[in-house]
């Protein structure tokens, strides 16, 4: 293990050599005080050349101020609390937690990896995929919309029904969105990290299985196509996918399930898509409703206990009204 140089704590010169650092401190110009401003008395030479680096020890904390004081600085940092963004209320927490914000895109793959794993890898005539229904694709939709880790980590997307848009945390800051392209956003990124394997393991299971079963895997086909339609998503059979796809299925089936797709489309009605789009927009309102409860229960839960996190939410309330 290669050992730190001697530095002097006032002007940062370093040696390997201690003959050289003794030397240093032995000349009759005292050094500037570029790094530190401290008296380099004989205790801290003799330090620096026992241990090489002198660190300066930190001050003593601050008495603890009265009572009355920090029930009064608790209550005025709960009403600034309740008047903060959710947002900016995630990022005060995770940043005095140290806990890094995921992506949107990094938390689907991480929670649906395992079911999409099972998708890439059934495409054996003697396992059975376990096939999604309409209500289930929902489902997956809540169940990457709803936080769950207890750091808040996962805290990704929040919808705000008043002003009609979604913010959602896409390469490591807030993307603001308007409520459609939010909602197509959202699909989008559930398309193509899980969906996209879904209609892949349905398609190559529909050329193994037997004539009685291929109408059961058809009909999934075109219930999935219908969802995805709603959304103005095209499916891992379009032409646009087929560079850069991570999953697709064999090209000789391209032609025949893009027919497949554009028939199925084409019989959308608008009252059915409507409703498609509402019950999104239910469970991401639901979803925020509660991650938000989540996370203001964390940070009541925090400001009992921290009066750092206290002074921190005060500094950062200052500075958003100077």
């Amino acid at each position: 293990m290669r050992l730190p140089p001697f530095t002097c704590p006032v002007c940062n010169y370093q040696s390997t050599l201690k003959t050289d650092m003794r030397r240093h401190f032995k000349r009759q110009t005292p050094c500037p005080k570029l790094e530190n401003d401290i008296e380099l008395t004989d205790e801290i030479k003799e330090y620096v050349l026992a241990n090489r680096i002198y660190r300066i020890p930190a001050p003593p904390p601050p008495p603890p101020p009265p009572a009355t004081t920090i029930i009064n600085n608790y209550n005025q940092v709960v009403n600034i609390v309740n008047q903060m963004k959710p947002h900016d209320k995630l990022s005060c927490l995770t940043n005095h937690t140290n806990v890094e914000l995921l992506d949107f895109d990094f938390h689907v793959s991480k929670k649906l990896h395992p079911q999409t794993m099972l998708y890439l890898q059934d495409k054996s005539p003697d396992t059975e995929p376990e096939y999604l229904k309409n209500q289930a694709i929902v489902e997956i939709i809540r169940d990457v919309c709803n936080s769950t880790a207890g750091d808040c980590s996962d805290f990704c997307i929040i919808f705000d029904a008043v002003k009609q848009n979604i913010r959602i945390r896409d390469r490591y800051t807030w993307q603001e969105m308007l409520l459609d392209k939010g909602i197509k956003h959202i699909m989008s990124v559930v398309q193509q990290i899980h969906l996209d394997a879904y209609e892949t393991c349905l398609i190559n299971k529909c050329q193994v299985v037997p004539l009685c079963e291929k109408e059961t895997i058809l009909n999934k086909i075109d219930e999935y196509y219908a969802f995805i339609g709603t959304f103005n998503l095209e499916p891992a059979v379009a032409e646009s996918n087929r560079k850069g796809a991570r999953v697709s299925p064999p090209l000789k089936l391209y032609e025949e399930f893009q027919k497949r797709f554009k028939a199925v489309t084409e019989k959308l009605t608008k009252p059915r898509m409507d409703a498609a789009v509402r019950d999104v927009c239910k469970i991401l309102q639901a979803s925020t409703k509660r991650n938000i409860e989540e996370l203001n229960t964390k940070v009541m839960d925090m400001l009992r206990i921290d009066q750092t996190f206290r002074n921190a939410i005060m500094e950062g309330f200052q500075v958003h009204t100077m």
